[in-house]
């Protein structure tokens, strides 16, 4: 087996999601996992760092509808 430089290999598309595609103002997002649910759709855990520093979690998921990619915020609800 050939000796590896690197753990993991980023993808071309990366990032996948970033501060602009936030539907508030934040100062960056992080993409932390990613899986495919069975019913096709691609669900993303990610963390979300405000203008203010603070970090909190959020899932989005990821669909293809009609041959477009549909990218649905999942809020997170709880007050901190």
């Amino acid at each position: 087996m050939p000796y590896r430089t690197q753990l993991f290999n980023r993808h071309k598309g990366n990032p996948l999601l970033t501060a602009a595609d936030w539907p508030y103002r934040a100062s960056t997002v992080f993409n932390p996992a990613a899986t495919r649910l069975d019913e096709g759709a691609t669900l993303i855990l990610c963390r979300v760092e405000d203008l203010t520093g603070h970090s909190h979690f959020c899932a989005a998921r990821r669909r293809v509808v009609g041959g477009a990619v549909r990218l649905l915020l999942i809020r997170n609800k709880s007050k901190n």
